[in-house]
């Protein structure tokens, strides 16, 4: 089932992303907890002056959920465009499914985030 490559593809482009002159090494949430914890404090570091490794976090974030949602909507599994979704309201999904679901915190952090845009966007 293709599912299981989504977050593999987001790990391999961030990885390659972070190999490319980067004076530090940031990686993707592995669990829920860690997804949780890093969306929590994306709206931290939005309100605070913070440091490029903090800046790292947040864009490696950021990146893991978009790209998973980019693969999702290419293989028409999720349908996000229907109506129209803004990067900022992914996340806003993925935050609020993980919340909501402290039971499955435990699980890959990629399994989560394809269970929560395949609830919010359906595919007709």
């Amino acid at each position: 089932m293709k599912v299981a490559y989504w977050p593999a593809r987001a790990a391999l482009l961030i990885a390659c992303c972070a190999a490319q002159g980067a004076e530090f090494t940031v990686t993707p949430p592995a669990t829920g907890y860690e997804l949780l914890k890093q969306l929590q404090q994306d709206s931290e570091f939005r309100t605070s002056k913070a440091g490029m490794n903090e800046i790292a976090v947040f864009s490696m974030v950021r990146g893991y959920v978009f790209g998973l949602a980019d693969a999702m909507t290419g293989d028409k599994v999720i349908c996000p465009m229907i109506p129209p979704t803004t990067r900022s309201s992914v996340l806003v999904v993925v935050r609020a499914y993980l919340e909501q679901n402290t039971d499955r915190l435990s699980m890959p952090a990629g399994d989560l985030i394809a269970q929560a845009l395949r609830k919010a966007f359906p595919c007709q």
